[in-house]
């Protein structure tokens, strides 16, 4: 992993205060209260890349917001991911009706999706509602990490 190499969040005050932005190849949790922006940082850091960096396609995985909220929500700061889903370059997972037995499904949908349109960002909003479709938090935790090694 570069260290030198950073990565801009799209948040150009939270990138002065880390030193350019995310380093390249970093894992970055956000963890937060409902309501603290974990959502619309992502939103921003999978913009930036939209717009500025034209290989840097992104998939947004959500297991708590339906993609026409997101979409909606999303327009009102100025991000326009439908333009981008046209032209293939982004896609939204929308996995908010999950259950149990359906994770291990989901998460090759997710690699699936990835590598369809070769995704440099990706975000997955959210671990504690992926976690709750586990009965085991020991489970859950072995096949979050294992997934994550997948990506």
């Amino acid at each position: 992993m570069d260290l030198d190499h950073r990565i801009s969040t799209g948040v150009p005050n939270l990138d002065a205060l880390i030193e350019g932005g995310i380093p390249m190849g970093f894992t970055v949790m956000v963890a937060g209260n409902s309501g603290t922006g974990k959502t619309i940082l992502g939103s921003q850091f999978l913009y930036e890349g939209l717009i500025s960096q034209p290989n840097e396609h992104g998939v947004y995985i959500s297991f708590s917001e339906s993609k026409s909220q997101f979409y909606a929500t999303s327009k009102k700061l100025g991000m326009d991911f439908e333009k981008f889903e046209n032209q293939t370059k982004f896609i939204y997972l929308d996995f908010v009706s999950l259950y149990n037995d359906a994770i291990q499904d989901a998460f090759e949908e997710i690699l699936t999706a990835i590598r369809a349109v070769n995704a440099k960002r990706i975000v997955l909003d959210s671990y504690s509602a992926i976690a709750m479709s586990f009965k085991d938090k020991i489970e859950s935790r072995i096949t979050i990490q294992v997934f994550f090694g997948k990506i």
